[in-house]
């Protein structure tokens, strides 16, 4: 599907991704993975904006099948690479970007309820954008905490 909202949506999408990249860019894997006061780590909140992604395009927005287990994306502990995280936004960043790109018209029009609200593809794409931009301030913020105490 190829509109003003679909391409907005993705142009949106890689800036906040690339601004998690850029923030997570002078953490060491160490740093990565130190919870903060509320005990959530970058590499907990980067797992759980990837997964959130996957269950809200890919199940929401796609009707494609997905078993989320979200408590494991905050159980996560120092088991992925600063390297290994990255090369998981990029993937999904191109899997969104795919999955949006590919939609059909009717996709886009239907509505569905997800998540106890109904929707249609424009619901879901504005609704995700801000939440992926709520995470990527969460993770900016968490970066400066880390490079500050050390």
């Amino acid at each position: 599907m190829d509109n003003e909202i679909t391409q907005y949506f993705i142009r949106l999408h890689r800036e906040d991704y690339e601004l998690i990249k850029k923030a997570i860019e002078p953490l060491s894997d160490e740093q990565i993975w130190n919870a903060n006061p509320e005990g959530v780590s970058v590499g907990n909140m980067i797992c759980h904006t990837c997964e959130m992604e996957q269950f809200w395009i890919d199940w929401g927005l796609c009707g494609e099948p997905f078993d989320r287990d979200r408590q494991i994306e905050f159980d996560r502990h120092a088991d992925l690479s600063k390297a290994a995280l990255i090369k998981r936004l990029d993937e999904r960043c191109a899997a969104t970007e795919a999955a949006v790109n590919n939609l059909s018209e009717e996709q886009w029009l239907a509505e569905r309820e997800f998540h106890g609200d109904p929707f249609t593809g424009a619901g879901i794409l504005v609704w995700h954008v801000r939440h992926v931009g709520l995470h990527r301030g969460h993770i900016q913020a968490h970066c400066r905490w880390q490079t500050a105490k050390h």
